[in-house]
């Protein structure tokens, strides 16, 4: 994944690398899921032997629970005469989806959030006091705009 933390609607690339180990061409599909949801599947033809190749998937975390970690895990189909299918499955994360306003990812939106945001408020992706869990709004900016989430989900937790 992209990223180990998010905020729902927030979108995680991942990308998912995928090997022919047997001796002929082939053609598969491989579905990604968080947890035991599906995100999406690709296809993967005419892979050659002893060849690998990228896929990369996004997984758009709107409508997730939030205060949760998911592990991502990507499944290729299992084809005749394959010899070994517990290579089939790879599994990475866990990513955690976070509340809006989460920036600290302790699962409470209090003023250890706002002070995060303030102590990089006016920065950008290559400043030094970059914090990208304080751009709310993900315009790679932080400022006022950034501050409203906390405001509006203050004092909520996960607990």
């Amino acid at each position: 994944p992209s990223t180990n933390a998010t905020y729902v609607g927030r979108v995680v690339v991942i990308n998912v690398t995928v090997a022919n180990l047997g001796d002929d061409s082939q053609t598969f599909n491989v579905t990604l899921q968080y947890d035991s949801n599906n995100i999406s599947s690709k296809q993967v033809e005419n892979l050659l032997p002893d060849t690998n190749r990228t896929l990369t998937f996004d997984w758009n975390t709107t409508g997730v629970t939030p205060c949760n970690y998911y592990n991502i895990t990507a499944i290729a189909d299992i084809l005749p005469g394959d010899i070994n299918e517990t290579n089939n499955i790879g599994i990475g994360g866990p990513v955690k989806v976070k509340m809006m306003g989460d920036v600290d990812g302790d699962g409470f939106i209090d003023g250890n959030d706002l002070y995060a945001l303030t102590s990089a408020f006016g920065t950008y992706p290559e400043h030094p006091m970059w914090n990208s869990a304080a751009d709310l709004n993900d315009d790679k900016t932080i400022d006022g705009s950034d501050v409203f989430p906390i405001i509006w989900n203050y004092g909520q937790s996960c607990i």
